[in-house]
């Protein structure tokens, strides 16, 4: 029965994340060392551009697969490749800014996130709220689903 209701309160909470300040829904023992391990996979997958590097789509899911799992990471790697193998100036500095778990259990984590680019030749900066569903694999935490949040 606690398989049936799990998925929906996942779903439940992934639309209603809380926003900054509101406290953590834990599911059992979840230890400070699984927090941080959470929020640095978020706060690396946001700011890491060495993808845009890459001289093959093999070695931009090796760098993806890192962070992401599943079908996402099917969806990132096919727009990250169409991206990348065309000439372009990529000239946005990326950042992570706040970051919050959501909710956390054993192995499921929600995370909200502040993401921050910056323009290298104005300096304007451009702000986004995404939000992250982690799953735990055998691999570690990777991400399994994203969204903007509206904001």
């Amino acid at each position: 029965m606690f398989k049936i209701f799990l998925p929906a309160a996942i779903l439940i909470f992934y639309f209603y994340l809380p926003v900054s300040g509101e406290p953590v829904v834990k599911s059992g023992h979840v230890t400070k060392e699984t927090e941080n391990t959470v929020v640095s996979l978020v706060c690396e997958a946001v700011e890491d551009t060495t993808w845009l590097h890459v001289t093959s789509r093999s070695e931009l899911e090796r760098i993806l697969e890192r962070y992401y799992t599943g079908t996402l990471l099917q969806e990132i790697s096919g727009q990250a490749w169409d991206f990348i193998r065309i000439p372009n100036s990529w000239d946005l500095i990326i950042k992570a800014g706040k970051c919050k778990i959501a909710f956390i259990s054993a192995d499921t984590a929600g995370v909200c996130i502040e993401v921050i680019e910056t323009d290298e030749i104005t300096g304007v900066s451009y702000y986004t709220q995404l939000e992250y569903i982690l799953k735990k694999t055998d691999a570690g935490w990777r991400i399994a689903a994203r969204k903007v949040r509206p904001g």
